[in-house]
């Protein structure tokens, strides 16, 4: 992941859940990181996420997180 990377979630259809309120389902890599670091764990269990979304939220926390994520090790 690099840090200029464009996030796009309408190809993560449980992720995206968590954009609901927001018009734009793309966000930079660190706007991405401080939303699921904010929401990931109050809506949705690990059980939810696809390998992708899996894929992309272990990225992020590598990336922006130190490998915790919203308090989740994946």
């Amino acid at each position: 992941m690099m840090l200029d990377d464009v996030i796009d979630f309408t190809g993560y259809k449980n992720l995206s859940l968590l954009l609901r309120d927001r018009p734009s389902k793309k966000m930079s890599g660190r706007a991405a990181f401080n939303l699921l670091d904010n929401r990931l764990a109050k809506y949705l269990s690990s059980r939810d996420l696809t390998d992708d979304e899996i894929t992309l939220v272990n990225q992020l926390a590598n990336a922006y997180g130190g490998g915790i994520i919203d308090g989740w090790h994946l």
